[in-house]
């Protein structure tokens, strides 16, 4: 927890600086502001962070940097996307008002800072809501385990940059844009749980010689280390797969968009001692985000809730062992006031990702409160933006859980994979390679890790939906198994299952799809 000071604005000790600049121009107005809901933060709530300079951008700018942010090379993705962003800030649709960039170092203070950009246009009560809510980022940047082992450097991706620009001179844009694609196909088959994974290779007295020698999660990496591509093709299959490393950052999406509104959420409850008109402003944009149930909000939805139901939890006493062995009578009647909401959830957002935080606070009663939420309101803004279909459907698989009809952690699963966007979880098993043709099986083992023990009949209910849920017949994956299959220059399969649960192959030449119900299946088991 950070040291407290009314003096100075101390971290674990340490002085830090938070600025506010129009270009080279300290903003004087956003700066004093910016300090103070850091002083709040950090005194108040408990919240540890580094050097920040809010970067005060006009709309080209800022569109430029969320483009390049997302998209580090100069494709036409990366073309497409700061067009997008400055037509939606042109007409104050779907607008970004603020995005966490990358930490730069300042020769001059000779200090490291973590650059945050913000829209000009941005109101003055946007402005305190965007800053509350990136010092929730911030703190979960400066202490969760997973994002201080992803690094970003701004240097080394301008580098990137320049030699992508280099490649399209001595080449051509369509052939440089078309190994862009296939890299983005490879992009989903990136580990990104490392950690889930027990390393199961040959005996060392074993004289069989078979390849791989375990198994394999990251296709994109044993892509680049078995296909012979010609050394500019590889080069930018490593740098793609070097920027990708980011995208692990996407197991606490949740964490980070639920914790940095929970903390500015409690921001604007500060601000409405003293001025209730603005702190009615900043209500209003949080439950913009945060109050609709669709498939872009769901991190702001699911996270503020679970963090506003862990306070009270906590807060009352509300948990534990002891709790738990009461009747459901007794339960509505405790209380025991311990306020500790907010130590607890300072903890969670030290080592907690995603499916630790769902799997371990979303209980059976979190998801009949949002049952109750939902029946009690119809939320027009759902059918005013996605025509009621696509979040009807989440709706319904929480209505589904809380009903008995589908496994609770089922949904679990389903609303962690909604969230994070991120592939499948396939990989290369152990001792299937022989040159011939790459064999792909997808991995549901790391579904069970969760929940422990089942008998043999919630087993075969609970397989039974998994593969309503996780079944990988689709056209993206023939799309992915084709261009797979045109980069090995062999065939390639994929062992997964139908939705009624059949085991099944899908395989390509290159050109076309052929499926049978050969194979084992995904893998259910370690």
């Amino acid at each position: 927890m950070a040291k407290k000071s009314l003096e100075k604005l101390l971290v674990d000790g340490k002085e830090i600086d938070i600025i506010a600049t129009h270009g080279s121009i300290i903003d004087e107005k956003y700066t004093a502001e910016a300090r103070k809901i850091a002083s709040f933060m950090v005194n108040k709530l408990g919240l540890s962070f580094g050097n920040v300079e809010f970067k005060i951008l006009d709309n080209e700018e800022f569109a430029e940097k969320v483009a390049l942010y997302g998209t580090p090379l100069p494709t036409w993705e990366a073309g497409q996307e700061k067009i997008i962003q400055e037509n939606n800030m042109k007409y104050r649709q779907g607008v970004l008002y603020e995005m966490v960039g990358h930490k730069f170092y300042d020769p001059i203070k000779r200090e490291e800072y973590t650059a945050v950009y913000i829209n000009q246009n941005d109101t003055y009560d946007e402005v305190l809501s965007v800053m509350a809510h990136v010092y929730g980022h911030l703190h979960i940047e400066y202490n969760n385990r997973l994002a201080k082992s992803i690094t970003a450097n701004s240097d080394k991706h301008a580098y990137y940059r320049d030699r992508y620009r280099e490649m399209e001179g001595r080449l051509d844009i369509k052939t440089v844009e078309k190994m862009y694609d296939y890299s983005q196909t490879l992009s989903g088959l990136i580990d990104m749980f490392p950690d889930f994974h027990r390393s199961k290779k040959n005996d060392y007295y074993s004289k069989e010689q078979i390849y791989p020698e375990e198994d394999i999660y990251d296709v994109y990496k044993f892509t680049l280390e078995n296909v012979r591509f010609n050394p500019w093709e590889k080069e930018l299959l490593e740098i793609v797969y070097d920027i990708n490393q980011l995208m692990k950052g996407a197991r606490i999406k949740i964490m980070h968009e639920g914790f940095a509104t929970f903390v500015e959420d409690k921001y604007a409850e500060e601000v409405a001692k003293y001025d209730i008109d603005t702190a009615f402003k900043m209500r209003k944009g949080i439950l913009e985000v945060a109050d609709v149930l669709s498939p872009a909000q769901l991190p702001y939805y699911l996270g503020f809730r679970l963090f506003k139901d862990i306070e009270k939890r906590w807060d009352e006493g509300r948990h534990g062992m002891l709790y738990d062995l009461l009747s459901e009578e007794e339960k509505r009647t405790y209380m025991k006031k311990e306020n500790k909401g907010l130590s607890e959830i300072l903890e969670i957002t030290k080592s907690y990702t995603d499916w630790e935080f769902i799997f371990s606070y979303a209980d059976l009663n979190f998801f009949k409160s949002l049952v109750k939420e939902i029946e009690e309101k119809t939320n027009m803004m759902i059918d005013n933006l996605y025509g009621g279909k696509y979040p009807e459907y989440i709706i319904d698989m929480i209505k589904a859980a809380n009903s008995s009809k589908l496994d609770p952690n089922i949904l679990r699963f389903q609303l962690l994979l909604e969230t994070e966007n991120y592939g499948p979880m396939v990989y290369v098993p152990k001792g299937s390679f022989n040159g011939n043709k790459l064999t792909l099986r997808q991995d549901l083992s790391f579904l069970k890790r969760y929940i422990g023990k089942l008998s043999e009949e919630e087993r075969e209910s609970f397989e039974e939906q998994a593969s309503q849920m996780f079944s990988l017949d689709n056209n993206y994956t023939a799309a992915s198994l084709r261009r797979l299959s045109k980069m090995w220059k062999i065939p390639v399969e994929l062992q997964t299952m139908d939705s009624d649960g059949t085991p099944l192959t899908i395989e390509s030449d290159g050109s076309k799809i052929s499926k049978s119900n050969d194979g084992e299946g995904p893998k259910f088991d370690e």
